[in-house]
């Protein structure tokens, strides 16, 4: 099963061993901060690709028992409810102190297939 590779779970518990490391680490400056901060969004991110993955590959949910898919739906959504009102706590956080991204400007609209000589 591509999903379930051995390279990824050793991947895996090698992230998962440098997160601790770091959770253990004392005394960090602000850059260590932000480089941890990084490495948590990027284990976020990889580990929810490969749920993405899986997610559209209907010959490795066929393999699943309604029971699995219950209970892997349940575990993820008590994770991302819980991570989204994380995100909004922070985010209005943010706003409060200047942190509003700012936004991208528009493009002008053209004419689709119209060549003018």
């Amino acid at each position: 099963m591509p999903f379930l590779s051995e390279k990824w779970i050793s991947d895996s518990k090698k992230l998962l061993n440098e997160l601790k490391r770091w959770e253990e680490t004392e005394k960090q400056d602000r850059l260590d901060l932000v480089r941890f901060l990084r490495l948590t969004v990027y284990a976020l991110q990889r580990s929810v690709m490969r749920w993405m993955e899986l997610a559209n590959n209907p010959d490795m949910l066929s393999r699943l028992t309604h029971k699995d898919l219950d209970e892997i739906n349940q575990k993820l959504l008590k994770f991302s409810q819980s991570f989204i009102e994380y995100d909004l706590e922070t985010t209005k956080v943010g706003n409060k102190k200047g942190l509003k991204t700012e936004k991208k400007p528009k493009k002008e609209k053209t004419r689709k297939g119209l060549f003018y000589v």
